[in-house]
């Protein structure tokens, strides 16, 4: 019977962890996190060593992709405060900081990174982050986006680029480059590809 109690444990915790995912789709922001920790974390009790580390890792995991799906729907700016990394510059990584000043209805952000591969070794780039009006014909949906518009010209870029978030980073509408939020990781050959689901895509402006 005393044998039987971590295996008991890992089939709550993997339990509670499956809740936690399908109890994202109803629940978003502090009420959300709470869930997951109450759901999660007593059924960790009772593991040890590396499989505590790895359910502790995904239950943190899982309770800041809910705070920031959470952002997404409120179009809270800060949403795409973080530390990304950049698949067509591997090995440099963006840093995104909000300003405090605005443009209209649009607040000021600056992108700073650098260090990766074909890039400066350092750069600042201005952004603004609202809701703004593009063409339908060009991106889809209602045409209308809460997004990052990042001006990527002082390390010679386009002067607008267009991220919303999705998933867990940001995905750009003029080429579907995706910055997962992290620090630098070694290069991994992924099995499955990102998949472009702006959470707003379907609200109107």
């Amino acid at each position: 019977a005393v044998g039987s109690r971590p295996r008991a444990a890992r089939r709550a915790a993997v339990s509670a962890l499956h809740n936690s995912d399908a109890s994202d789709q109803s629940c978003h922001g502090e009420i959300g996190q709470r869930r997951h920790l109450a759901l999660a974390v007593p059924a960790l009790i009772g593991l040890s060593g590396t499989d505590s580390v790895l359910a502790a890792q995904k239950v943190a995991e899982q309770v800041v992709n809910a705070d920031k799906v959470a952002k997404a729907k409120a179009e809270d700016p800060s949403v795409f405060v973080g530390r990304y990394t950049d698949p067509n510059h591997r090995g440099g990584y963006r840093e995104i900081s909000l300003l405090d000043s605005w443009q209209g209805d649009l607040r000021e952000a600056k992108v700073e990174g650098g260090g990766g591969r074909n890039e400066p070794s350092f750069f600042t780039l201005p952004a603004t982050i609202g809701r703004i009006k593009l063409p339908k014909a060009t991106y889809g949906g209602t045409g209308s986006f809460f997004c990052i518009t990042i001006d990527f010209r002082p390390k010679g870029g386009p002067k607008d680029f267009h991220g919303v978030w999705d998933k867990d980073g940001i995905t750009f509408l003029e080429d579907r480059n995706h910055w997962p939020e992290g620090e630098v990781q070694p290069t991994k050959k992924r099995n499955g590809k990102y998949t472009f689901v702006p959470y707003n895509l379907s609200s109107a402006g």
